[in-house]
């Protein structure tokens, strides 16, 4: 009875009866619901986030989504779906759109629950407290349901450790099925949509394919009014859940790509944030009137890559009340460092995607291929050119099996995408959501133990080319794979101490198989710059030793020089004639010493007519020199390209040291050839000319030459008549213009001369299988002109030979020779008397002591052009 006075004061009782009365209240329904209270995440609900700025969409952005699933809510689409999955890559803003979302669900009646996870909340970061929080919002929303769950925890108060199926089970889809069936829905509708959001941020990945599948079944099985919003990232294990869930009943999933125009909605976002910080900043009137500029904004929209994360991270950072805004913005862009006192601009994205890292299986690997991404980048032109996937040159270089790339980046999805082909047009098949991913990555002050040096990614793939191409060892990796890797390019990007390490692998490479090796493959693919193999083969090969040389690798560069040399060698050796390419190195070093006066002779491309190919004219003539058969040339044409023309010469001898001995360098030809090799090729160079010579001028005898041989005739007598009647025939009338200055459509004009007609047509049947090829006859023209310098040079050089002084004491036909090349004819002559003179006692021979030289007069009417009567032509000079 005492207590019936309990807190009161100066209480008076007198002459008064009490009946006390006892009843016993029971109070298990209010246990059960403190129970429940204590058991819920206070800061999972929408509109409960601690986070003093929680992502919310901006005013008239993400219009386009939040409509679509507003519509899929109130049933006018996908009205059969239960669940919907919205998903996107990290920072898409789902958050965002799901917390705006729920608010507007919320205020037209349409929402039953939410919950949303968060990693760095302990309340938050696990399905422990899920079913408790919805079935309070279940109690609030819906007053009736209250009862039953206060009974349910009464009787059972621990339920709440029971599993999670159970728990959904029991305190949520069993009490709205029975109000349900009760008809209690009827007259108030049943709020429909429950909201879970960061699926992903649950720290249990098992815990969230679990409950992916509990939502999913739970809902098909009790048939309820209910729709559950669910955004995560696309992360492999959630797909595959969805996946599964899919065939217990109809999911619907949206994805937040480039369909909904996020720039757009970033551009809006940004230009109303900058325009609020110009009208309310502290520092305001510092702020220019045209800040930022449209550039500055385009390159931010460039790097969100549509993801509102960078761009709310952007703002944040430049509206700091204690900094300047556009300093601030400089910072961003990386127009000038951070200032110490202040954090970094994206402290909260590094922290992202350090999150998304730790999660991974192996993140060695992962970063491993993700750094052989960036360091093939300039690889990517030849493999989209050779159709080979990027996955399968970083598996071929790391020595994976196939597929294992995919799996190691499986659980980085919700940064980057691996595509199963590469588009047209875009050959990378490993691309990132973000495109300020790889700035952190790049920046060891952001990314720290998840860095990534690129000098070490060139290093593992040059060292993994280096030990595929090892000497003497069979190619160990696949075929089509790193054909397309440009050796060079990743060998100019080392450092000095990493070449050191290198040092082993790079002594034992075959830089000949390598090089042979990419040519071959690459030979059987379209190219849109049309290239000859040979020309692939000589652009690496000069680019790999002038790295070396750069690098100063000396020791490196002679030992490959010398490999290289060998196997190139070796090459020619295996062919069926190899002496025909000893012949044409000789050649090289033959015309290597005066080379400018050669070229000045007229031996230039544009010197020739229209329709003549320099290099096709030279072709033929050594082709006929030194017997070279048609699949030689080609065989040439597509490797080392010895039957250069000789303009070319003195290019390749400057850019292709290596290769100096079989291109004719003279210090290394006699360093690498002995004495009696060199001087055999040099004396039969030296007798080929002469055969070609020999052999031009007894082609055409008989009534063809009769033009010939009278002009020859009268040059004897009266020189000077012969030149000017040769001036006639080859420019017309005009004086003081000697005939190899005049373009090509001066000889065609030139052709209705009646007084010179006749010696043209005299040169051209000399020549010329057909007396109307114009073209057959400038080339044989030109051939017949090289061979002339190409003896000359050789007398001069070439040593003593019993075969050559021979070939030399054989008479044979000149003409037209001295009409057309008078000078070079007396210089011929006169190597040809230096060489007798210099390698036997014997004198020069003449015409007249050859018996052959007086057979061959007779019979054509005139003797050879070695007569002492053309003395005087040969003094004359050419012009």
């Amino acid at each position: 009875m005492a207590n019936i006075f309990c807190g009161s004061q100066d209480v008076m009782v007198q002459n008064s009866t009490f009946n006390v009365t006892s009843t016993t209240y029971h109070t298990a329904g209010t246990r059960g619901f403190d129970v429940l209270v204590k058991a819920v995440s206070q800061n999972a609900f929408h509109n409960s986030d601690d986070r003093p700025d929680p992502p919310k969409c901006h005013e008239n952005t993400r219009v386009a989504v939040i409509n679509k699933i507003m519509d899929w809510v109130t049933g006018k689409i996908d009205a059969d779906a239960f669940l919907l999955w919205l998903y996107g890559p990290a920072g898409a803003g789902k958050s965002a759109i799901a917390r705006t979302i729920a608010e507007l669900c919320e205020k037209h009646n349409l929402l039953l629950a939410s919950f949303f996870f968060f990693r760095s909340d302990s309340g938050r970061n696990t399905v422990k407290p899920l079913v408790a929080s919805i079935a309070y919002r279940v109690a609030c929303v819906v007053p009736a349901a209250r009862v039953q769950i206060d009974s349910i925890i009464g009787v059972d108060p621990l339920i709440l450790s029971y599993s999670v199926e159970a728990q959904l089970k029991k305190l949520v889809l069993d009490p709205l099925r029975i109000l349900s069936d009760q008809g209690y829905f009827s007259e108030t509708p049943l709020p429909p949509l429950i909201v879970v959001d960061g699926l992903d941020e649950c720290l249990d990945r098992d815990a969230q394919s679990h409950l992916i599948q509990v939502l999913s079944s739970s809902m098909a099985e009790h048939r309820l009014p209910l729709k559950i919003l669910v955004a995560s990232r696309p992360e492999s294990h959630i797909k595959l859940a969805f996946s599964l869930a899919s065939e217990q009943g109809a999911i619907s999933h949206l994805e937040l790509n480039d369909d909904f125009h996020p720039d757009d909605d970033i551009r809006r976002f940004l230009t109303d944030k900058f325009y609020e910080v110009q009208r309310s900043h502290p520092f305001r009137s510092q702020i220019p009137s045209s800040w930022p500029s449209e550039e500055q904004t385009k390159t931010l929209m460039r790097k969100a890559s549509g993801q509102f994360i960078y761009a709310s991270l952007v703002v944040r950072f430049v509206n700091f009340a204690r900094d300047s805004p556009t300093r601030s913005l400089d910072i961003i862009l990386n127009l000038r460092p951070p200032p110490v006192h202040r954090d970094l601009p994206f402290a909260e994205l590094d922290a992202l995607y350090a999150f998304i890292l730790a999660g991974t299986a192996d993140v060695d690997l992962a970063l491993k291929i993700l750094g052989l991404h960036f360091a093939l980048a300039e690889d990517m032109q030849y493999m989209e050119e050779m159709d080979v996937q990027e996955i399968e040159v970083i598996e071929a270089l790391l020595d994976l099996e196939d597929g294992d790339v995919r799996i190691a980046l499986s659980d980085l999805s919700p940064l980057l995408e691996v595509a199963e082909f590469y588009d047209e047009g875009n050959p990378y098949q490993i691309t990132f959501h973000h495109s300020s991913f790889p700035d952190f990555l790049f920046d060891h002050e952001r990314s720290k133990e998840y860095h990534i040096d690129m000098k070490n990614m060139h290093a593992v793939i040059f060292q993994s080319l280096l030990r595929a191409f090892r000497l003497h060892e069979p190619l160990k990796f696949r075929r089509s794979k790193v054909e397309c890797i440009d050796l060079t390019m990743h060998m100019r990007q080392l450092s000095p101490p990493q070449l050191v390490d290198l040092h082993d692998d790079l002594e034992c490479f075959s830089f000949g198989a390598y090089l042979e090796h990419f040519t071959a493959v690459l030979q059987f693919f379209p190219r849109p710059d049309p290239i000859g193999r040979g020309e692939l083969m000589d652009g690496r090969s000069k680019a790999f030793f002038h790295v070396l040389v750069e690098l100063r690798q000396d020791e490196q560069y002679r030992r490959h020089s010398d490999l290289y040399l060998s196997y190139v060698t070796s090459c020619i050796e295996s062919r069926s004639h190899p002496e025909s390419f000893h012949a044409l190195s000789t050649v090289w070093l033959v015309l290597q010493s005066p080379l400018r006066s050669y070229v000045e002779n007229g031996t230039e491309p544009n010197l020739l007519p229209n329709g003549v190919n320099f290099s096709s004219v030279w072709e033929k003539l050594c082709t006929s020199l030194f017997d070279i058969k048609r699949v030689d040339c080609e065989w040439d044409l597509d490797h080392w390209r010895l039957l250069r023309p000789p303009t070319d010469y003195n290019d390749a001898r400057a850019d292709i040291e290596p290769l100096a001995g079989i291109y004719g360098d003279i210090t290394e030809t006699l360093r690498l050839l002995p004495d009696s090799v060199l001087s055999y090729r040099l004396v039969r160079l030296a007798i080929s000319c002469v055969e070609y010579l020999r052999w031009m001028g007894t082609t055409s005898v008989g009534q063809r030459t009769n033009y010939l041989r009278i002009w020859a005739e009268k040059s004897k007598r009266a020189p000077w008549t012969c030149r000017s009647r040769k001036r006639l025939t080859f420019v017309g009338r005009q004086k003081r213009i000697t005939w190899h200055k005049v373009p090509w459509e001066r000889f065609t004009a030139g052709w209705g001369y009646s007084c010179s007609q006749s010696l043209l047509q005299a040169h051209e049947s000399l020549y010329s299988k057909t007396a109307k090829s114009k073209l057959f006859y400038w080339k044989a023209y030109r051939q017949y002109m090289w061979t002339l310098d190409l003896l000359r040079r050789t007398l001069h050089v070439a040593g003593g030979s019993d075969d050559l002084v021979a070939a030399l004491s054989k008479p044979f036909i000149q003409w037209p020779a001295p009409i057309l090349f008078p000078r070079r004819v007396r210089r011929v002559r006169q190597s040809m008397e230096a060489y007798f003179n210099r390698v036997c006692s014997a004198s020069f021979p003449t015409d007249a002591d050859a018996s052959e030289g007086e057979s061959i007069a007779n019979e054509d009417g005139y003797r050879p052009c070695g007569s002492s009567d053309d003395g005087e032509y040969f003094s004359c000079s050419e012009s």
